[in-house]
């Protein structure tokens, strides 16, 4: 999608250029061409696009049908979206990664101030090298970060080089690129630009963490920088030609890191988000401060070296001090040395995990142990204990209630946050959450405990109520029995016989158990209404009784629920998205275009080939000469 951003302005800019040069045609031919190829190379994906179109709807990122909610745009809430935006001076970290401090946790060893700070008020040197092992050290207004986005000194001089010594539109698109995507980087910091794509801009409302817009300028820039590098070394450039730009762009990067070097308390106050807790615990906060400033420092002083030193080579060039292949090499290790440097501060051997680790990333608890015991595996966990809805674990070993995902259905969004999460346990013993991990009292492993209201796989209600839309749906939720009513949205009730009467001996089970196909078996004297303790999703679920495909509908706000007609049946649901189908067809299709499209340029391009061989010529052997004889008259 930002990519997509990016040739949106690439294509602009061409065609400014293209009116400028009155190549209109050549433009419309070209533009022409590219859509073309991008369609073929669309078709063989289609079908992901078209379920994850589909599913899309129906998720966070689609519009609810709770009135509340409907009046909202479509699309994440805007504080979700930019809950992850760069800061305005932030963006200093691609020229300095240690300008915001680096990660949330650093590891800033025991010769730091803090470290000293911790032994002065008697804190063993051990205790005090586990303190700063983690240490807070970031100081921006991201909630959480892993590290900074940093570009690389000598890249960013390159870039600052390439802006003054690389003409036409390449250079334009890339500017203008690297400065939007910087700008809407900023999320919440700057709403003025936020708000207007957010609120206007195709489908940009669907994604969040806009401090991810940074990687394009982490494309566009490297690219620009590569680009002058070109024009130096192929051009035969002299140094009269760029000593100008060459001293502006070293002025510039290199001038920025020396103030900050020597002055880095102009950068801010270095105070961050929980340092008055960390005071209220004891912390030495003023020491972590100066941590920080000397990180700043550090950092600055190390960028400055590496843009001292690219200049340095393009200057021995161009000053026949180096060869052309060595100055390549030597800015190339400038380049890997720089970067490789910072990423080991946040890839490195200790991040290293084992393979068997890997394989099995997750160790059952006694809880753990004691639920996988229960001969019955087709029931719901709901795990108390953690966080329930950023847990993984719990699913690695059980049918979970919880976990992540971000872009879980929005309806089950709207069930975790009017009910679920306010501990609703109707809805929860509805949802078949037969066990519940939960803190032991007075500490010690979590426990297991176990709900006997739990409804089951699927079970017959005694009755129903027609309601008036989700509203009253979701709403009707908060104080019934789920064995005894089914709350159905009016859109249904066609579908519901009224007449059913409830048969208590009739029963229905769970026999078959797979991720998209369920086996029920079901057995009543009389017809029945039946809810089924899975999520409904019209948008592929299929129901079958007995082979043949029947409606089912959504109840309870969540499930799903059809009649039954009396007798024994096998009842079943098919996952069978039509969007998967057809996309599968039209992406065969799309790859045949695609290998019929190859065949066809090679087929061309060997008769071509072919066309072009030089043909030998034939010399012709000389032909003797007859002697010409007169012929007599003879007449």
């Amino acid at each position: 999608y930002y990519t997509m951003m990016m040739v949106i302005i690439l294509g602009i800019v061409y065609l400014i250029q293209a009116v400028k040069d009155k190549t209109i045609a050549d433009f419309s031919k070209a533009s022409i061409a590219l859509l073309i190829a991008a369609f073929i190379a669309v078709l063989p994906n289609i079908t992901r696009l078209l379920v994850t179109y589909e599913y899309g709807e129906v998720t966070m990122r689609g519009k609810s049908e709770l009135k509340a909610e409907s009046e909202k745009s479509t699309g994440l809430e805007k504080s979700y979206a930019f809950r992850w935006s760069n800061g305005i001076a932030e963006t200093m970290t691609i020229l300095i990664p240690h300008y915001y401090g680096g990660a949330s946790a650093t590891n800033i060893g025991s010769d730091s101030e803090l470290a000293q700070a911790f032994q002065k008020r008697g804190v063993s040197a051990a205790q005090a090298a586990q303190l700063t092992a983690n240490a807070p050290t970031y100081w921006g207004k991201q909630p959480i970060t892993s590290g900074p986005t940093y570009f690389g000194a000598g890249i960013l001089f390159l870039f600052v080089l390439g802006l003054q010594l690389i003409r036409g539109p390449d250079k334009w698109w890339i500017l203008i690129t690297t400065i939007l995507m910087t700008m809407l980087s900023w999320g919440n910091n700057f709403p003025a630009l936020t708000d207007l794509f957010f609120d206007h801009y195709p489908a940009y409302n669907k994604f969040r963490a806009v401090s991810m817009m940074l990687t394009l300028p982490a494309f566009t820039v490297p690219l620009l920088a590569i680009m002058v590098l070109h024009r130096v070394f192929t051009e035969k450039l002299t140094f009269k030609d760029i000593s100008k730009p060459l001293y502006i762009s070293a002025g510039i990067t290199g001038g920025l890191c020396l103030i900050f070097a020597l002055m880095p308390s102009i950068a801010g106050d270095f105070k961050g988000a929980s340092d008055a807790q960390l005071r209220e615990l004891g912390w030495p906060v003023d020491a972590l401060i100066a941590d920080r400033k000397s990180m700043l420092s550090t950092d600055a002083f190390r960028s400055l070296f590496f843009i001292l030193a690219t200049a340095g080579a393009i200057w021995a060039y161009l000053n026949k001090k180096l060869k052309m292949q060595h100055a390549l090499i030597a800015v190339g290790l400038l380049f890997l040395i720089d970067l490789w440097m910072v990423d080991k501060r946040y890839l490195n051997d200790d991040d290293f995990v084992d393979s068997q680790k890997v394989e099995v990333p997750y160790q059952p608890t006694q809880a753990d142990q004691q639920i996988l015991n229960d001969p019955d595996p087709h029931f719901r966990v709901f795990n108390v204990a953690l966080d329930p809805f950023a847990d993984a674990s719990t699913s690695y070993f059980h049918k979970s209630l919880g976990g992540y995902h971000g872009a879980k259905l929005k309806r089950y969004q709207e069930l975790i946050e009017r009910h679920i999460g306010q501990n609703n346990m109707s809805v929860i013993s509805m949802l078949n959450t037969k066990y519940f991990i939960v803190n032991a009292q007075g500490g010690g492993a979590p426990i297991a405990q176990m709900n006997r209201q739990a409804m089951g796989n699927a079970w017959f209600v005694q009755s129903h109520e027609i309601v008036e839309d989700p509203d009253a749906e979701i709403a009707a939720l908060s104080d019934f029995d789920p064995a005894q009513t089914l709350f159905v949205d009016k859109r249904f009730e066609s579908q519901i016989d009224p007449n059913y009467k409830y048969d208590s001996l009739a029963t229905i089970n769970l026999t078959e158990y797979k991720a998209n196909h369920l086996t029920y078996q079901s057995n009543s004297r009389t017809e029945q209404l039946a809810v089924f303790s899975e999520v409904y999703y019209d948008l592929g679920w299929n129901a079958y009784i007995d082979g043949e495909q029947v409606p089912h509908f959504r109840g309870n706000y969540i499930l799903r629920a059809m009649m039954i007609p009396a007798g024994e049946h096998k009842v079943e649901f098919k996952f069978e998205p039509s969007s998967y189908y057809t996309g599968e067809k039209i992406a065969l299709a799309g790859s045949i275009l695609l290998y019929l499209g190859f065949g066809g340029i090679m087929f061309l391009q060997v008769r071509s080939i072919k066309n072009d061989e030089p043909v030998e010529e034939v010399q012709e052997k000389p032909v003797k000469k007859r002697s010409k004889v007169k012929k007599k008259n003879t007449k």
